[in-house]
């Protein structure tokens, strides 16, 4: 919709001049002045009294005359301040102004000049009696109230005019100061107006308007399409709104869009206004808008065939938990289709899922347990989850279901071997400490001999022991605490005593003060005490000196167990409670299987206590365990 208003600014910004308006008044009060002389001649016919015509225009010129000059002098007054800001008309529009004035002047002359020819007959013709003095007073009241009039419309038309011409300055101050740009074009395509934005943004100055055409900015592609919708306003259709190409004068390409209106001069058109804005800035960010939205398509059709060929199950979380992908694998593996994974809550989506679990910062993986159908059996999937940094996470599924069947007969085995080798290692340890207790007449090698019997068999009792316990764990049946009230300072002093003594590394007791009474089973905690120091014995050189601290702190009895041997490394350390895992697998003269740590650890999680490890290598570890009084 434009602003502008319906006559158009470019033909009405300029003012009239003053002689104009003087000349046309003038002439008025001439006519004015042979009206009144009119009705003081029917006057005297009314009233039968004499009156001579050379003695009537005197009074009469002499009033008009003098309210003229007053009503001229309050116009100069007050015309005076407006009159020098105002734009007289200049070069050939002046002169031809004057003399259209001049010729019209001269023809209400020539009119009022018959008119009193006219009206002097008929004064002569009807009676020609000698004038009397009060008939002096009509003809010059008139005149005088004609005058005082003509210059009260003066300065009523000088204040008219000065409000017209307020207006139209500020329309032209609105347009021309608008941020969009405006232009007035005539029907031949001249520019006609242009306001400062128009300029400003196409690079012209005021002396280059006169000789720029509309069609000369257009850019050609759309030119024949402008010209078509001209005609069609022309005939008045109306144009939805516009979208242009203009070219600015250094020849760059902008792009434009607006609304256009015929303009109107008298009723007739004169010419075509338009506002545009430059929307180039906006068609560029359109553009760019739209590549990134196709190379999106692009990428996100990649990433689909991309998930569709991983035989991983992948699942996108956003932090409301909704699933917003998954992959065919993911569908696949959780036996639900893909179109009731999307947009659903993750915990609804899969019921099976354990609520609260993607939420718990400590958990990194777990294993899903996919229910049993008719047709499937159980699967197992390792599920690993990734959080992000707003909230959001990606759950990766692996199917373990093989391995974990694999691991369930390694477990199978490994308990049906250990079972079957505790009955004749009973045998050989009996025999050998029977042996020892009263050995027979022999040698003293045979009793040598004999006791190495008795310590190995010992050994492989403790590694058939760990082995039973491992196979208790993976099966899911875990420990089953015998759980009692006993004093934790005596039992580690007892377990320590018990152990085979060294010299090569002596243990360094710090138990504090005082009895410490602990609910757990006093087995398990032994076998506890036993893994920790036999390895710090195991791993550390002759000489190297083991300590043993035990301490109450709050509900909490710390164990810790330190010693100065070859130290683990960060990726050792890490791995340190993986089943079968070794630090040091080149020295093959330390005993042990690698499963002592990883059942410290689950004695200590079925007490519900901690077990926390520090190590450096080259110098030593320490091992630290809290236990609660209280058993869980």
């Amino acid at each position: 919709m434009t602003l502008l208003p319906k006559e158009d600014v470019a033909f009405s910004l300029q003012p009239e001049p003053y002689f104009n308006q003087l000349l046309r008044l003038t002439s008025f009060f001439l006519l004015g002045a042979f009206f009144l002389s009119t009705c003081a001649t029917l006057q005297k016919l009314l009233f039968s009294l004499p009156l001579e015509w050379r003695g009537y225009p005197i009074p009469l010129l002499a009033g008009g005359s003098c309210g003229l000059i007053v009503g001229s002098a309050v116009y100069h007054h007050k015309q005076s301040s407006y009159g020098r800001n105002n734009r007289n008309l200049r070069g050939r529009e002046f002169y031809t102004a004057l003399i259209r004035q001049v010729l019209q002047f001269s023809l209400f002359f020539a009119v009022g000049a018959l008119l009193l020819c006219l009206l002097s007959l008929l004064q002569k013709s009807l009676a020609g009696y000698p004038i009397e003095l009060r008939m002096f007073t009509i003809p010059t009241l008139f005149g005088g109230f004609s005058g005082v009039s003509v210059g009260w419309y003066l300065l009523e038309l000088s204040r008219s005019n000065q409000y017209r011409l307020a207006d139209e300055r500020q329309y032209y101050n609105l347009f021309e100061n608008a941020n969009d740009m405006i232009q007035i074009v005539s029907l031949d395509g001249r520019l006609l107006y242009a306001n400062k934005a128009w300029k400003k943004t196409l690079g012209y100055q005021d002396a280059d308007l006169s000789q720029v055409n509309i069609f000369q900015v257009m850019h050609p592609d759309c030119l024949a399409e402008t010209q078509q919708k001209m005609r069609r306003m022309l005939k008045g259709e109306q144009v939805e709104r516009m979208e242009l190409k203009y070219l600015t004068r250094e020849g760059d390409e902008l792009i434009v869009e607006g609304s256009s209106s015929i303009s109107l001069v008298r009723g007739k058109p004169v010419g075509f206004r338009c506002i545009l804005r430059d929307i180039s800035e906006r068609k560029r960010n359109e553009q760019k808008l739209k590549q990134a939205l196709l190379s999106s398509r692009e990428a996100h059709h990649k990433l689909d065939h991309l998930l569709s060929a991983v035989v991983d199950g992948i699942l996108l979380i956003d932090k409301d938990r909704k699933i917003q992908l998954a992959n065919p694998a993911a569908a696949r593996l959780l036996r639900i289709k893909r179109e009731q994974l999307l947009q659903r809550k993750l915990y609804d989506a899969i019921s099976f899922l354990p609520i609260g679990l993607v939420e718990d910062p400590s958990c990194k993986d777990f294993i899903l347990k996919v229910p049993v159908t008719e047709q499937q059996e159980q699967r197992f999937l390792h599920a690993l989850l990734s959080r992000q940094g707003d909230g959001s996470a990606i759950l990766s599924l692996h199917d373990v279901t093989q391995e974990k069947e694999l691991d369930r007969m390694k477990n199978e085995f490994i308990s049906t071997a250990a079972h079957e080798l505790r009955t004749p290692l009973t045998s050989i340890m009996g025999f050998s400490e029977y042996f020892l207790s009263s050995p027979p007449e022999t040698s003293e090698e045979g009793v040598k001999m004999m006791t190495t019997i008795h310590d190995q068999a010992q050994a492989l009792s403790a590694i058939i022991s760990d082995l039973l316990d491992l196979s208790r764990i993976e099966s899911g049946r875990g420990f089953i605490l015998q759980k009692s009230f006993f004093s934790m300072p005596q039992l580690i002093e007892q377990t320590i005593s018990q152990m085979a003594p060294s010299k090569a590394h002596p243990i360094q007791l710090q138990l504090g003060c005082g009895d410490v009474q602990l609910s757990g089973d006093r087995g398990k905690l032994r076998q506890l005490i036993e893994n920790i120091v036999g390895n710090a014995i195991k791993y550390s050189p002759d000489g190297g000196e083991i300590k043993v601290r035990g301490a109450l702190r709050g509900d909490h009895y710390v164990l810790q167990v330190s010693d100065c041997g070859i130290g683990m490394t960060a990726e050792q350390t890490e791995r340190v409670f993986e089943k079968f895992y070794r630090a040091d697998y080149a020295n093959t003269a330390i005993s042990g299987i690698g499963l002592g740590m990883s059942i410290v650890q689950r004695i200590v999680q079925a007490h519900g206590g901690l077990v926390r490890i520090k190590s450096k290598p080259g110098r030593g570890t320490r091992v630290t365990v809290f236990l609660p009084r209280l058993a869980a």
